[in-house]
């Protein structure tokens, strides 16, 4: 059977698959309305930086949120963090969509509206994950997440030609009006499970639950590597929303790039979801790296055709990125101490993409959008090929502590034979291994004792 079919066919999942569905697509189409609302409200001579700030206003406040509000929230249910993110979004773009029709929204209120519509955006996402965490067995955590991965970036293919009809006809705020209303369809969705999810752990201590997450996250390499690559690799996808709506000539074409990049990632997502075996830490760098080479030639003066060629297979690669690091976050924390580390990611990651975004707008404003797309790629190529050397050095010293260590726990001959093995069950150990060699060469040993066959 599909894994797929398993996810869509869960007693809990299905009731809230529609309506996430539903907001995906409220959010790709408000990924050209925000944009292009602030063009049409901000003065000419401001253009690029104004647009910065609504893209960023849009979502930086998560990481903001995720402070102010977790003496609040850190004891709530998942479900229920995904109903009053979807509660608040709705009544303030809604708020939007009425000034609007009233005469009465300024470039400044828009983007205030904006940012205190985003302040538990990074509480929903963390719930949406941590109910998938909770609802289905381990298995299924890699199909899921690829899912909804599926869904948002089909968001992407749909939402901004519908958003482009509905400016052409109706106007930017009505684009923002259906997502207030598709906001409101997940809200009642998740409050309906609200029953059937565990609620969250008190957590223990003086700590706010998020402290431990953050701790976690530092003391593991193997959360710690890749949390510090999605950043960088986040941070410099966030000039790019800025630099699509100056990039093109009318929102006919804009619609047309988002849409060639969102077909390039659903087809990505699909393929990802059936791939229970990746190895997720180096795929995850050679989307890095395979990401920035594809955003390089769009900073040359190619044909529309040419421009999104290179965005779908932009796409593409992007894809099996954000599955595969939740992914590998739900396979290296036990479920008991998963929230406060996804909340930790949650929190660096929501500050990610909009601090780009805010850095982005002078960036456009100064050399414009073919440069950006150009520099961005470049830079996040350049990250990609360091984390790939950084993972071949831990490789080759992996290899050195295994023949060491593994005399006299296994008989010679099994070195050549196992080393691969050797390698991953010692993964656990980077970074421990300069600082306590002899406790952990006993705790390697033991474990090699358990992984590897004895003749």
């Amino acid at each position: 059977m599909s894994p797929y079919l398993q996810v869509i066919r869960h007693p809990v999942l299905n009731r809230v698959l529609p309506g996430l569905v539903l907001s995906a697509l409220g959010d790709g189409m408000s990924a050209v309305a925000v944009g292009w609302l602030a063009l049409q409200l901000a003065p000419a001579d401001a253009r690029g930086l104004w647009v910065g700030l609504a893209v960023a206003a849009f979502t930086l406040p998560g990481a903001v949120g995720t402070v102010v509000f977790a003496p609040l929230l850190r004891n709530r249910g998942a479900a229920l963090l995904v109903a009053w993110d979807g509660a608040l979004r709705a009544a303030l773009l809604g708020t939007v969509a009425l000034l609007s029709t009233c005469g009465g929204l300024s470039i400044g209120r828009y983007v205030t509206l904006l940012a205190l519509s985003a302040l538990l955006s990074a509480w929903g996402s963390a719930g949406r994950y941590t109910v998938i965490a909770q609802v289905l067995p381990a298995p299924l955590h890699l199909p899921a997440n690829a899912l909804l991965t599926a869904i948002v970036e089909a968001s992407t293919v749909a939402g901004p030609a519908i958003a482009g009809l509905l400016i052409a006809f109706l106007g930017a705020p009505t684009v923002l009006a259906v997502d207030a209303a598709t906001f409101a369809v997940l809200a009642v969705s998740f409050l309906q499970i609200k029953a059937d999810t565990p609620g969250a752990e008190a957590a223990g201590g003086t700590a706010d639950g998020r402290s431990e997450g953050f701790a976690a996250i530092r003391r593991d390499p193997r959360l710690r590597g890749p949390m510090v690559l999605t950043f960088w690799f986040f941070l410099l996808f966030g000039p790019l929303p800025v630099a699509m709506p100056l990039f093109v000539s009318s929102v006919d074409e804009i619609g047309l790039v988002y849409m060639a990049f969102g077909v390039g990632a659903v087809i990505g997502a699909v393929v990802t979801g059936h791939l229970r075996r990746l190895a997720l830490w180096p795929v995850m760098i050679g989307v890095v790296i395979a990401f920035g080479l594809l955003l390089m030639p769009l900073g040359l003066p190619l044909p529309l055709w040419g421009h999104m060629i290179a965005l779908g297979l932009a796409g593409l690669v992007w894809a099996p990125y954000p599955t595969t690091s939740m992914s590998l976050v739900q396979r290296t924390v036990p479920a008991g101490r998963l929230p406060p580390v996804l909340a930790a990611r949650g929190a660096v990651l929501v500050v990610a993409t909009p601090l780009g975004t805010l850095l982005g707008a002078p960036l456009v404003q100064a050399v414009g959008a073919p440069a950006t797309f150009a520099a961005c790629g470049a830079a996040t190529t350049a990250v990609g090929l360091l984390a790939l050397a950084t993972l071949l050095r831990e490789r080759r010293r992996l290899r050195d502590v295994v023949q060491h260590v593994a005399v006299g726990a296994q008989p010679p001959g099994v070195l050549a034979e196992h080393v691969d093995r050797l390698v991953e069950v010692l993964g656990q150990h980077v970074g421990q291994v300069d600082e306590q060699p002899p406790a952990v060469d006993r705790a390697v040993a033991a474990d090699l004792e358990r992984a590897l066959p004895h003749p």
